[in-house]
């Protein structure tokens, strides 16, 4: 449960940064930022989980540390 609300925040922030840079900073319409944000963001998030550096993170950090008696 925690690794897949890992991987959604990373999305939210992946799909998100894009879009509000392209809102605020070169004053386009939402609607259209938010598909740049979409696209460029989900690009980024493939890009990352082909080069596997994405899930190995995510389970790394949330992975239970055993305790050795």
């Amino acid at each position: 449960m925690i690794y897949w609300l890992f991987m959604l925040g990373i999305a939210v922030i992946v799909w998100g940064v894009p879009a509000l840079v392209c809102l605020f900073a070169f004053k386009v319409p939402v609607l259209q930022s938010l598909l740049f944000g979409f696209l460029f963001g989900s690009l980024l998030l493939g890009i990352l989980e082909a080069l596997g550096i994405l899930a190995n993170s995510v389970k790394r950090l949330t992975k239970k540390k055993s305790r050795k008696p």
